[in-house]
């Protein structure tokens, strides 16, 4: 056989068991440029983008606060998230056995997320109790009560994760090459706070 025969008999055989890889990718490249179950729209000065899954009756719904660890100093990191921590035990509207009773009763679940660029705070609800849930989310944000006592339990709380975090090996060499790598820039703050920072 000569070589330009076997050059083609390789070709039938590679070729066709590509063909299905290709066609499959191109598929979902297709899908990919029809999906018509995301949307983007602004409410108010609030840009949203809204994801329907109907494959289920959860809604999970997030905020996100811009700024993570840019608006930090090595003195107030940590701040963001011990405020939002604190709004567990109360609003202007809600007392902190309300907020309670309606996470409860709704199976709503709050998240809070800290990162270097901005700072998650979500509800993770079912469809039909929706409404109440985003209504001690939304509260929890804009009216915190934050009383005194509520913001000191919640510094303990997070004074003592950062306690032992600092007394786990490989999160103290995390930290430590974290603070090499992005010496003189605001990634070398933790979000969640430090011992001395949460002292403070």
């Amino acid at each position: 056989m000569g070589a330009q025969a076997l050059r083609w008999s390789w070709c039938r055989i590679l070729f066709p068991a590509t063909m299905p890889i290709v066609a499959a990718a191109s598929v979902s490249a297709q899908t990919a440029r029809t999906d018509t179950s995301t949307t983007a729209f602004d409410v108010g000065h609030v840009h949203v983008i809204l994801r329907q899954n109907t494959a289920n009756e959860v809604v999970a719904a997030n905020v996100y606060l811009v700024g993570g660890t840019q608006q930090l100093t090595p003195q107030n990191a940590g701040v963001e998230v011990l405020m939002l921590a604190a709004s567990e035990d109360g609003t202007r509207k809600f007392s902190k056995e309300t907020l309670r009773r309606i996470t409860a009763r709704t199976g709503a679940t709050i998240v809070i997320r800290p990162g270097v660029d901005w700072t998650e705070f979500g509800v993770r609800a079912l469809r039909q109790s929706f409404d109440s849930s985003w209504a001690v989310l939304a509260d929890r944000l804009v009216q915190p009560r934050l009383d005194s006592i509520d913001v000191d339990r919640a510094r303990q709380q997070m004074l003592t994760n950062a306690l032992q975090a600092d007394a786990d090996p490989d999160a103290a060499v995390t930290h430590l090459a974290e603070g090499l790598l992005y010496a003189g820039h605001a990634y070398r703050l933790d979000p969640e706070g430090t011992p001395t920072s949460l002292r403070a």
